[in-house]
């Protein structure tokens, strides 16, 4: 069959033209200016409402593991560095993924290591309110879902994050974003959401190990790119 060669394939009415990569930025980004075009007071109400926070959970808000993922700090808070830092990454990690394990996979791969990150953090405030306890906002946990998805896929990507000057593989920034946030939860974390990231990294990594079995290319497959370029059957 002619449809079944790559190059006879109709791409259908219903896909989006734009990657789900740049949708997400762009819905970050407008949610972003919505939250700081509100007052104070409006604010302190979104957050509470949406914002991922034990308290909410307790309350039935489980919203929170999907919405805590669109909002960010506020701008007087550095939300721009917040918000600039995470939508880096996305873009940094989401487009060969995307184009790896296809749009519906990628926005599941996402929104679940952002969700399990919510609530890996949501469980280390139940051990250290001091330490986790806050209420939770921002994009961190799936950026670093697609990072392990990445470094899974494609360990010898390089990358060039905007804080080196020098490129480096995916599976090296993986292994040191792990150990910089095990390090990080024995010292006074700030704002910064460890758990959820380690959360995120442990969903992305489980979830592309998945897809690459269901593909029959192994754990770490480097070599997908080969699978998918591969001529179909005549």
């Amino acid at each position: 069959m002619l449809d079944d060669r790559d190059y006879m394939r109709r791409t259908p009415r219903f896909e989006p033209r734009w990657l789900v990569t740049v949708i997400l930025v762009a819905i970050n980004v407008v949610i972003f200016v919505a939250q700081n075009v509100a007052d104070s007071a409006d604010n302190l109400h979104i957050y509470n409402k949406f914002a991922l926070s034990v308290d909410g959970l307790k309350h039935g808000r489980v919203w929170q593991l999907l919405t805590f993922q669109f909002l960010h700090l506020p701008l007087n808070a550095g939300g721009i560095f917040h918000l600039l830092g995470n939508l880096f990454a996305i873009q940094l990690f989401g487009p060969a993924v995307e184009k790896t394990i296809g749009r519906l996979s990628f926005i599941k791969l996402y929104l679940l290591s952002g969700s399990l990150g919510g609530l890996v953090q949501m469980a280390g405030g139940l051990v250290s309110t001091a330490h986790f306890g806050g209420a939770v906002v921002g994009a961190s946990a799936g950026a670093f879902g697609l990072l392990a998805a990445l470094a899974t896929l494609y360990p010898d990507r390089r990358l060039h994050p905007f804080f080196l000057p020098f490129a480096i593989r995916a599976d090296v920034l993986l292994m040191l974003s792990v150990a910089g946030t095990l390090i990080c939860l024995f010292l006074p974390s700030g704002q910064v959401a460890h758990c959820a990231h380690l959360g995120g990294i442990f969903a992305g990594f489980m979830f592309a190990r998945r897809w690459a079995r269901n593909r029959g290319a192994g754990v770490f497959v480097g070599t997908v790119n080969l699978l998918e370029s591969a001529p179909a059957p005549e």
